[in-house]
Order: structure tokens, then C-alpha cells, then sequence
């Protein structure tokens, strides 16, 4: 049986994300939260594989629906939305509008089937040449994966927002933040590896280098 997802659209742009899926899976269209509380409260041991959520405002009634399912849920954001992020950060996986609709794809079966490692090798080849971990890689989104991957190949050049804006918007109209958000995702999950991500203020790029080691204060 086909996965069941649950899309709800409060965009006065929406994107055609049920056609995106329509082949693979069963999508159920919404447009308020309400249906989708009363069907959680009165379905619960039929929930859906996937929650997808559209919407130009964080509201207060969209934040506790993205809380209170415990389903995973995909968040679809216009490029200038970060308030509120770093509460669902760790609950929820969002996604910037505009995107390429085999970004959204690919982030959906990651959520409802875990991580393919052969996507992953296939999408950015060259980080299975290095030293990284498979279980560090498999934890990063489509987009850390491509900027990880192009700070590999940039090695101490660095890159600069302009280009990872050209390379991987294709150039596209897009507030700082969007990039931020992203960097300091992937910065953190870098950690666990003993990299993180420095951005060279004279230079005006971003370079993955290894962590300072920790400051040991003197005993004496």
C-alpha cells in the first residue's frame, strides 16, 4: 500500500506539491488545520505516513499542529521565514521556497523511509572518497549535502554567498538568512566529526576547516 500524505496548502502562492507526489503516493489535500486535528483526534491508529505543511505564516493554531503530530512533518517556507525556527529545528524538517522539485522529493522519502545510502552516494559522489561517516552524511539534508560537497571541492578558496547562490538557486532572489539557516544547520552537525564551518571576513567566503581544540584553563 501506497504511503499516505497529508498536505496542508495556507499559501496565497502554493507550490503543486500533490501533482510532485500523486504517482508514488496518496495525498490528501487540506486547507484549514481544524479537519486535521479533529482527523488526528479521531483516527489515531490511522495517521498519515507524512505531514506536509504550506504556509506564508507561522501561526500560533500551525505550530501546535506541527507539535502535537507525532508523524513526521516537512515545513514549506517562503525564503524570508526564520522566526520561530529554531523551535521546530529539532522537530520538524523545513524546506525554502523556491525549490527544486526534486529537492522536495528527496527530502520526503527521507523522512518516510530513513536514509538511502545509495541516493546519497549517487547525488554527491565525491563525499565517499574522504574520510567522512556514512551515519554523518545520512543525516544531512539534500541542500547540506550539496553545500558540504562544494565546500570539499573548494578546500581553502572557500566559497562566497554568491556562489553558493549561483550553484545551488541558480541565482535566484533569496534573503541571507536562507543561507544562514543552512550553515548553521550543517555547522552543528559537523561538530560530531571535529569540522565546523568559519566565515573569512576579509576574504567574504565560507571554508570547512577542523575545530579549535578545547581551551584547557591552568591549574596553577
Amino acid at each position: 500500500m501506497a504511503p499516505e500524505i497529508w498536505l496542508l496548502q495556507k499559501s496565497q502562492s502554493p507550490t503543486h506539491c500533490k501533482s510532485y507526489f500523486s504517482n508514488e503516493f496518496v495525498v490528501e489535500l487540506f486547507s484549514e488545520e481544524q479537519p486535521i486535528f479533529e482527523a488526528l483526534q479521531k483516527n489515531s491508529d490511522h495517521l498519515p505516513s507524512l505531514l506536509i505543511v504550506e504556509t506564508d505564516e507561522l501561526s500560533p493554531s500551525i505550530l501546535e499542529l506541527l507539535l502535537s503530530c507525532s508523524r513526521p512533518k516537512l515545513l514549506i517556507l517562503n525564503d524570508a521565514q526564520t522566526k520561530s525556527l529554531d523551535i521546530l529545528c529539532e522537530n520538524v524538517d523545513f524546506l525554502f521556497k523556491p525549490f527544486q522539485h526534486e529537492e522536495l522529493f528527496f527530502r520526503a522519502q527521507r523522512l518516510l523511509k530513513g536514509s538511502d545510502q545509495n541516493e546519497i552516494k549517487k547525488l554527491e559522489p565525491s563525499l565517499f572518497k574522504t574520510s567522512f561517516d556514512r551515519a554523518a552524511l545520512e543525516a544531512l539534508t539534500f541542500k547540506e549535502l550539496q553545500i558540504l560537497r562544494i565546500l570539499e571541492a573548494k578546500g581553502k578558496m572557500g566559497v562566497s554567498r554568491p556562489q553558493l547562490i549561483a550553484q545551488l538557486w541558480e541565482n535566484r532572489k533569496l534573503s541571507s538568512k536562507v543561507i544562514d539557516v543552512h550553515i548553521c544547520n550543517l555547522r552543528k552537525k559537523l561538530k560530531a566529526l571535529n569540522l565546523t564551518i568559519i566565515y573569512d571576513k576579509i576574504l567574504h567566503c565560507y571554508r570547512m576547516d577542523h575545530c579549535p581544540p578545547p581551551s584547557h584553563s591552568d591549574p596553577s
